[in-house]
C-alpha cells in the first residue's frame, strides 16, 4: 500500500510537470526529421525523470545514448479532434488522446548534458496522403519536461522557445519510403517556436509498463546473389522491420534499395504483393508506391538503420551495387513486444 501511494504521488508530480511544458516545433514547416536539443547541468542531482511525447514518432537521447530501444513511439491513437470528410460526411472520433512516456534517466546524467530528441512524421504527420480524406493531423511537434531532483530542491526543464531545433537531411514517410542525404550539410540550429497544444488528452504512462515495437530478432542473409548491376539479399522469411548496414561509395552517389516479399520465376523481385496502392476520396487509383529507400552517400562510411518507418519483405535489392563497399548487412525483425500465447 505504501509503495502504491508513493507511485501515485510520483505520477501526479510528473503529470503536473508535463502540464507546465509547451508544445514546440520548427518555425518553418518541412517534411524532414526534426532534431531538438537542450543543454543542461546536473551536478549533484540525485535523480532525473523525463516525460516526453513527440508527434509523429520520436526517439530521445541523453549524451548520445538512446533512452528507449523501442520503435514507433508514441503508440498509434486517434490523437485529436479534426474535421475529416469521407464522401462528404463528417467523420467524428469519440475519444482522442495520445501518450507521453515517463523515464527514469538518472543513469544517463553527467555534470554537463545534452538532451536530444528526434521527431519524424509517423501517423500524426502523414505526408503520403494529399487527397481527401486527409490522414495527417498536423505538423510535427514536441512536448517534454525534465525534472531534476537535488537533496533539497527540484529543477524543471521544459519544452519552450529556448529549445534549439533544426531539420536533418532525411525524410521518412510511412508509404512513400525513406530518403537520406548523407552528403548534405545539416541546417544550423534555430530556436523552437510555440505551436497550438494537442486538442486531445495527453496521457502519461510509465515507460516500463508501456508496450512498444522492439527488435525481436536480427536476421542475416541466407543468400546474396548478383542480379543485373545489383545485389539481391534473401533474409529467409517475410517480416516487418528494416535493414541495417554500412555503405561506402563515391560522394553524391545515390543508392536505391527496394523491398519484396516474393520473387518471379526468373528470380527477379516481384514488388506487386508489397506495393501500396494510393486512392483518392472517390476510390480511384492515383498511383502505385513501392517499398524503397533512397540514400545519397557522403563518400565516407554511411550507416543505414530503421528509425521512423518499416518495410514488410523477405528480399532487399540494391539496384546498383557497382563500386559499393557494403558491410554487416542484416535486417531487424521489428514487431510489438508481446509474448506468444497458447490456445
Amino acid at each position: 500500500m505504501i509503495k502504491e501511494q508513493l507511485d501515485c504521488r510520483q505520477y501526479n508530480i510528473d503529470v503536473v510537470a508535463l502540464q507546465k511544458a509547451k508544445w514546440i516545433s520548427h518555425p518553418c514547416a518541412r517534411e524532414n526529421t526534426l532534431a531538438f536539443e537542450k543543454q543542461f547541468s546536473s551536478e549533484k542531482a540525485v535523480s532525473a525523470q523525463l516525460m516526453v511525447c513527440g508527434l509523429g514518432f520520436f526517439e530521445a537521447y541523453i549524451n548520445g545514448k538512446r533512452i528507449d530501444e523501442r520503435y514507433f513511439l508514441p503508440a498509434f491513437t486517434d490523437y485529436e479532434k479534426r474535421d475529416v470528410y469521407k464522401n462528404r460526411e463528417l467523420l467524428i472520433g469519440r475519444h482522442q488522446r495520445t501518450f507521453a512516456y515517463s523515464y527514469d534517466v538518472t543513469e544517463f546524467l553527467q555534470s554537463e548534458n545534452t538532451l536530444r530528441i528526434l521527431v519524424g512524421n509517423g501517423y500524426y504527420h502523414n505526408v503520403d496522403r494529399p487527397e481527401e480524406p486527409y490522414v495527417s493531423y498536423g505538423d510535427k511537434k514536441l512536448l517534454f519536461a525534465l525534472r531534476l531532483c537535488y537533496e533539497e530542491r527540484e529543477e524543471l526543464l521544459l519544452s519552450d522557445e529556448s529549445v534549439s531545433v533544426k531539420y536533418l537531411p532525411e525524410v521518412s514517410g510511412l508509404y512513400e519510403g525513406e530518403y537520406i542525404d548523407f552528403s548534405a550539410m545539416e541546417d544550423p540550429f534555430t530556436f523552437a517556436t510555440l505551436v497550438p497544444a494537442l486538442k486531445g488528452e495527453v496521457q502519461l504512462v510509465d515507460a516500463k509498463d508501456a508496450l512498444g515495437d522492439v527488435v525481436g530478432q536480427t536476421l542475416y542473409p541466407i543468400s546474396v546473389k548478383p542480379l543485373g548491376k545489383g545485389l539481391l539479399y534473401d533474409f529467409g522469411i517475410n517480416h516487418s522491420g528494416g535493414i541495417v548496414c554500412s555503405i561506402k561509395g563515391t560522394r553524391g552517389r545515390k543508392v536505391v534499395i527496394k523491398f519484396a516479399e516474393v520473387l518471379y520465376d526468373n528470380g527477379e523481385p516481384n514488388y506487386e504483393t508489397s506495393r501500396w496502392c494510393a486512392y483518392d476520396e472517390k476510390g480511384a487509383l492515383t498511383h502505385l508506391i513501392d517499398q524503397m529507400g533512397e540514400y545519397v552517400l557522403s563518400g565516407k562510411e554511411d550507416f543505414i538503420q530503421p528509425r521512423f518507418r518499416w518495410n514488410c519483405y523477405r528480399y532487399a535489392y540494391i539496384e546498383d551495387a557497382t563500386d559499393l563497399e557494403i558491410k554487416d548487412m542484416r535486417s531487424y525483425f521489428i514487431h510489438m513486444d508481446v509474448e506468444n500465447g497458447s490456445g
